[in-house]
């Protein structure tokens, strides 16, 4: 299990306790950005060497390998928890720049913002996860020999079937859980086929 989440410290007990809802206290992985979806689709950070910049998108994602392939966590499901009243969306929301109104309309708006982002993240990572998959099960059927070859179905199992969810915290640590179309969220048991390689007859 992997969460992400805003850094903002109003509701760092309250995610906790979401986490400990589902039975997950001590048993999950967590990684932390300002704005949370949106900080990680729309922000980077200066290069240390002063020219260029990282993007947050590949610093998430490169987490998620390392948890992955380095650290052998058997990641399942990546949690991506939004709040409400976020002061990243504030600054750094592509259109909108400035607090949400406490009316119907605004607390709408503010809703379809966090979804629009948390979907578009959610659509980045199953894609990423997919091309996991398929660099190994090449790598497999290009293999010349049979440890090698276990070891990239062995990957591209790890990185098959990873479940994704979306959720919007209110302030008082409510929490809704923000549904995405089906046909987004099918994607993500399909696996690739094995292609034929030069290897493919050996077992």
């Amino acid at each position: 299990m992997l969460l992400l989440s805003c850094m903002d410290q109003r509701l760092l007990d309250d995610t906790v306790a979401f986490m400990d809802s589902y039975n997950l206290a001590n048993r999950y992985d967590q990684v932390v950005f300002a704005g949370a979806a949106l900080g990680v689709l729309q922000l980077s950070s200066p290069s240390g060497s002063g020219t260029g910049s990282a993007l947050w998108s590949d610093v998430f994602l490169h987490h998620l390998q390392v948890a992955i392939d380095v650290l052998k966590r058997p990641i399942r499901d990546i949690f991506i928890l939004e709040h409400r009243d976020c002061g990243a969306y504030e600054h750094f929301h592509p259109t909108h720049h400035e607090p949400y109104t406490a009316d119907v309309e605004g607390q709408q708006l503010e809703r379809r913002h966090h979804c629009e982002q948390a979907f578009k993240l959610a659509a980045r990572i199953r894609e990423y996860c997919q091309q996991q998959q398929q660099v190994s099960v090449q790598a497999a059927a290009d293999a010349d020999c049979d440890a090698q070859r276990m070891h990239c179905r062995q990957r591209a199992d790890a990185w098959h079937g990873i479940q994704i969810k979306c959720f919007l915290m209110d302030l008082k640590g409510r929490v809704e859980h923000l549904s995405e179309p089906a046909s987004a969220a099918g994607k993500a048991g399909r696996r690739p086929r094995r292609r034929a390689g030069k290897a493919s007859g050996k077992r």
